[in-house]
């Protein structure tokens, strides 16, 4: 799954600051023989513009 995320984050003296987030995230669910558990990983990478 790849998801990104455009934030909009309001600056205290004024003005707006977008911040652009990547997160690539993947998610193991076919263990069975764990009940409730499941073994995940995601890498996440963020990059900040004014």
């Amino acid at each position: 799954m790849l998801l990104e995320v455009d934030h909009i984050i309001h600056k205290g003296g004024g003005g707006t600051e977008r911040s652009f987030n990547l997160t690539i995230a993947y998610r193991k669910c076919n263990d069975k023989k764990a009940i409730g558990r499941q073994g995940s990983s995601h890498i996440s990478i963020g990059r900040f513009a004014t």
